[in-house]
């Protein structure tokens, strides 16, 4: 082996020599770090696209080294990218930072602008609490960020942890203290809030876990567990307050008092709330969420309202085996087959949402709707102003809703050729994306 190095390095310069061996480096590392996440995947794959985010080379659409979307009406152009791999949750302290936490890891970066693009820093190498788990893990396993607020000045995270004791998984609000300037130091992890635990431990996604605020309120959403892959309820794991659908936390978006962390139910009815913001200029709530099989919706809360779920939707009920291929759970029983006993409440009434807050957009097929914004009627965008942005990840577009007193008039899907997890507006009009490729982007939006 060491006289074949020898001759092939004979042959090539250099250069290309270093570059062969670095990039087997590279698919050796892919190959380590892919172990732990693959799964039922081949792992030769898997350690490939390891080995791409190590050498730079994730291919996203039409570009290297960074992402240049064109489309009919718009042009973007990466001023800057996080030099760390993996999924990360944003967001902003001051409409010009960008804070962003690892979902698996609990790594926090801050994104500074500097000299005409973004410096990175490592603010911490993870913020999870000491007892939890800290080595990354599969995708959809605990523990796993679902969202990243910065509002009231403190910072929040909402994190799906395992309780060990119980051998099930429950939802955590937690606050950190920020130092000043914001590199300066951090508080403990100090855990405000969290849901009675579900013994399924395959459901990790179905969480919601989205935050948001207005000037004394911080709201937090909480996935509809029970419905899907939980086969609610489960003996010795819930709580009689907890079998109340009007009473429990599941399906809701909760409203917390920022000094004491006692929360009351804003509204009900909702599946997988994966959007949350609060928009100032109309003073109200707005949420998407996931639907079955279709009907994903995009929702003004008004509150105390019901938005229907599970009793009304306007996506199918899923067939009589999972989407996954995965065997049902502690004999939990599968939505079209019967969690509860009363069939009303599977959402067999399908294609409705009488008696109930309708949503003010829905998709079907299923976008996968993710986080949502609203663009402000002062923001640099001109041509975006008044409009909702919608990332999606059951797609690679991002949807502009251009609103007409109080109604989507258009959906205008601007095609970013890659799955998008999170996105963030900042003050001067560009936009940070964070891409499932295991990239953190700072795309300049054109301002016309």
């Amino acid at each position: 082996m060491k006289n074949y190095l020898a001759k092939i390095k004979e042959k090539l310069p250099i250069k290309i020599y270093l570059l062969l061996i670095f990039i087997l480096l590279a698919f050796g590392f892919g190959l380590l770090a892919s172990l732990k996440q693959v799964g039922e995947r081949s792992w030769v794959p898997a350690a490939i696209d390891k080995a791409k985010i190590v050498l730079g080379m994730t291919k996203l659409k039409e570009f290297k080294g960074g992402l240049s979307i064109s489309t009919s009406r718009y042009e973007f152009e990466t001023i800057a990218k996080a030099s760390k791999t993996g999924q990360y949750q944003i967001t902003t302290t001051d409409g010009g930072n960008i804070i962003a936490i690892e979902r698996n890891t609990g790594l926090l970066l801050s994104l500074t602008p500097d000299k005409g693009g973004y410096k990175e820093t490592v603010l911490s190498p993870s913020v999870f609490p000491k007892d939890v788990e800290q080595k990354t893990a599969p995708d959809n396993y605990p523990p796993l960020v679902m969202d990243l607020h910065f509002g009231l000045n403190r910072l929040l995270y909402s994190l799906v942890i395992k309780d060990k004791d119980k051998a099930c998984q429950f939802l955590g609000l937690f606050e950190v203290t920020l130092g000043n300037p914001v590199d300066k130091g951090f508080g403990a992890p100090v855990l405000r809030f969290r849901t009675p635990c579900v013994s399924d431990n395959y459901n990790t996604v179905m969480w919601a876990g989205r935050i948001a605020n207005n000037e004394n309120t911080i709201f937090l959403s909480v996935g509809e567990e029970r419905y899907d892959r939980s086969g609610y309820p489960k003996t010795a794991i819930f709580g009689a307050e907890d079998l109340v659908r009007a009473r429990t936390v599941f399906g809701k978006i909760l409203a917390f008092n920022p000094s004491s962390y006692s929360y009351t139910v804003y509204s009900m009815g909702h599946r997988n709330a994966q959007g949350l913001f609060w928009d100032n200029e109309k003073w109200q709530l707005l949420e998407s969420e996931h639907g079955p099989n279709g009907g994903d919706e995009l929702n003004v809360i008004v509150q105390g309202g019901d938005y229907g779920w599970p009793a009304v939707m306007l996506g199918k009920p899923y067939p009589t085996l999972y989407p996954s291929g995965l065997p049902e759970l502690n004999d939990s029983k599968n939505p079209s087959t019967g969690v509860d006993l009363k069939p009303e409440r599977k959402g067999l009434l399908s294609g409705t949402h009488d008696g109930y807050i309708p949503p003010l957009m829905s998709w079907s097929p299923g976008v996968g709707v993710g986080q949502i914004l609203k663009v402000s009627s002062k923001s640099p965008l001109k041509d975006w102003r008044g409009d909702i942005l919608a990332a999606t990840m059951g797609e690679t577009n991002l949807h502009r809703l251009k609103l007409y007193k109080g109604a989507v008039m258009m959906d205008e899907n601007v095609d970013v050729g890659v799955r998008i997890r999170d996105i963030l507006l900042l003050s001067n009009g560009d936009m940070a994306v964070s891409l499932d490729e295991g990239t953190l982007f700072i795309l300049q939006v054109p301002k016309i």
